[in-house]
């Protein structure tokens, strides 16, 4: 099992994170760095995996390299980087990184 990568830190202060083992790229939750679930109790329908706080449904969302490379940028820009001043610079520089990881990761 790999560990996730970092892509990238949007302006609320999460982690845009690539899972090797999966091919996903989504977000981690600013409260325990963990991933949301759906969840029936929560008014957004999403919670913390690990605190089980309410949060964003941002957070049971992601995007799969199954997509293709347009649609993770379309999901990060639209997305992981809502509401960023510069989320098409942000975006930029986390696809960059994601090309670097699997360009690395192939050899």
């Amino acid at each position: 099992m790999s560990d996730n990568v970092t892509l990238a830190v949007n302006g609320y202060g999460e982690q845009v994170v690539f899972d090797p083992d999966s091919n996903m790229v989504f977000l981690l939750t600013s409260c325990c760095e963990s991933t949301g679930k759906g969840s029936a109790e929560s008014e957004t329908g999403v919670v913390c995996r690990s605190c089980y706080e309410p949060i964003d449904v941002a957070f049971g969302t992601g995007a799969t390299l199954d997509d293709g490379l347009d649609s993770v940028r379309d999901w990060l820009e639209t997305t992981a980087f809502d509401g960023d001043v510069d989320a098409s610079v942000r975006t930029d520089e986390a696809m960059e990184k994601l090309s670097l990881v699997l360009t690395y990761s192939l050899f």
